[in-house]
């Protein structure tokens, strides 16, 4: 391992690095011992930056490979070869799952591009390419370019009678819609757009299956941030129960147990419940110590809603404890920058106001405005036209990983040591 960390220090460290990780399961990494999973964590950890930082080499390292690789496709292989475009829209799923969603839009068009002169406008290939675009243009939120592309697959896959191709478009197509109209605080539009996909999903895969486990997730979050918790806890609680059934055939979904077990927590929380939402919590954080590892960014979501808890409960030792871990957890693992600091800052100021210390929460407020002014705001897109949310219940948890609406969030990248999800 000093060999190893060594070579990453190097200039040619990304490359060492990125061999290494293609040996690893795109998930849980499965395929690896849970010494050398322990290993991969702390070699990372040891870096400057951290997991973003290797997560940014390791994207910008694959983004260069990919394009030389297409390159030289597209000068070896014939115009009308399928191998070039199938690279490319490999490719573009790739950078999409690590949130590159520029070079992923790029990769998707010319496979677009390449398909399309291939076998037409009108064939499945060319429909999934425009579906997956859908997926990516809610990454960049932008409501008009997703639902053009949305409804151009949905159109081509009716026109071809490929019922079971159409239905399953069609359910991605209302899933990314729905997570972008959350995203931006529309509830009524997210419920309608989730409900289509979770009855889309059902009719394709039956009652119980990873995509419907998700679809009641995503309910459940849209449920939380228009107040019906009753609700909330109702979707969530039936998303735990599917993945808890599920364990044993998708091991790759226990760590999505434990965003549930959150979910739930934080519902019951908001209802008064909160032995319940301790319990849950507690859960939470069991699964990722050990699926995760202790210094994953997720982690730092479950101390800061067990903190949350313990502040309703006027325990505010326990509660300045929680946000206190999940600080230093994101000041080792996140950017120095980012959002999720300075909500620690802002959790720990008020926790340590209602112990009398004032002088700390100052100073812990003060750092937390720091921040936030940096962040700079979005551009107006004359093309987004989804609302700006209202809602400050979709701001209140804005951490890495469990908690994030936009579409990206239910895609996990290479391993889940190097990304929060």
């Amino acid at each position: 391992m000093h060999k190893l960390k060594e070579s990453i220090l190097q200039a040619d460290g990304d490359k060492v690095l990125i061999k290494m990780m293609t040996t690893i399961d795109s998930r849980n990494a499965q395929a690896s011992q849970e010494d050398d999973m322990r290993k991969i964590r702390e070699l990372i950890e040891g870096l400057e930056g951290s997991y973003l930082a290797v997560n940014n080499m390791y994207k910008q390292v694959t983004r260069t490979w990919m394009l030389s690789a297409l390159e030289t496709l597209l000068q070896t292989f014939p115009a009308d070869s399928s191998e070039a475009g199938q690279f490319a829209f490999a490719s573009g799923a790739i950078l999409q799952g690590a949130g590159d969603y520029d070079a992923s839009i790029d990769f998707f068009r010319t496979a677009l591009e390449l398909k399309s002169a291939m076998h037409g406008e009108h064939h499945p290939e060319v429909a999934h390419i425009y579906n997956r675009l859908a997926v990516v243009y809610s990454g960049h939120r932008n409501v008009k370019m997703v639902v053009e592309r949305a409804h151009r697959a949905k159109s081509i896959f009716a026109s071809l009678g490929y019922e079971r191709e159409y239905q399953t478009g069609v359910a991605e197509a209302c899933n990314t819609l729905g997570l972008l109209y959350a995203a931006d605080g529309n509830a009524d539009q997210a419920c309608m757009f989730h409900r289509e996909a979770l009855r889309m999903r059902q009719v394709i895969h039956g009652d119980v299956h990873p995509e419907i486990a998700e679809s009641h997730c995503n309910l459940g979050k849209v449920h939380f941030i228009s107040d019906n918790n009753a609700a909330a806890i109702d979707s969530h609680t039936m998303t735990l129960n599917m993945r808890s059934q599920l364990r044993e055939s998708c091991p790759d979904i226990v760590a999505d147990m434990a965003t549930s077990h959150n979910h739930v927590g934080e519902a019951s929380r908001e209802v008064g419940l909160f032995e319940e939402a301790m319990w849950h919590h507690a859960e939470a954080l069991a699964i990722q110590n050990v699926v995760l590892g202790p210094n994953h960014p997720d982690v730092s979501v479950t101390h800061t809603k067990t903190g949350l808890l313990h502040e309703l409960q006027g325990d505010f030792i326990a509660a300045k404890q929680c946000h206190g871990k999940a600080l230093d957890l994101r000041l080792k693992v996140l950017t120095p920058k980012h959002p999720a600091i300075a909500e620690s800052m802002c959790c720990l100021s008020v926790a340590c106001a209602e112990l009398g210390e004032y002088e700390q929460a100052t100073q812990h407020m003060h750092q937390a405005f720091r921040l936030i002014a940096v962040v700079v705001e979005p551009k107006n897109d004359s093309n987004t036209t989804a609302p700006t949310p209202s809602n400050n219940k979709t701001f209140r948890c804005a951490t890495p990983g469990n908690d994030r609406p936009a579409a990206a969030s239910n895609r996990r990248t290479y391993i889940n040591v190097l990304k929060p999800t």
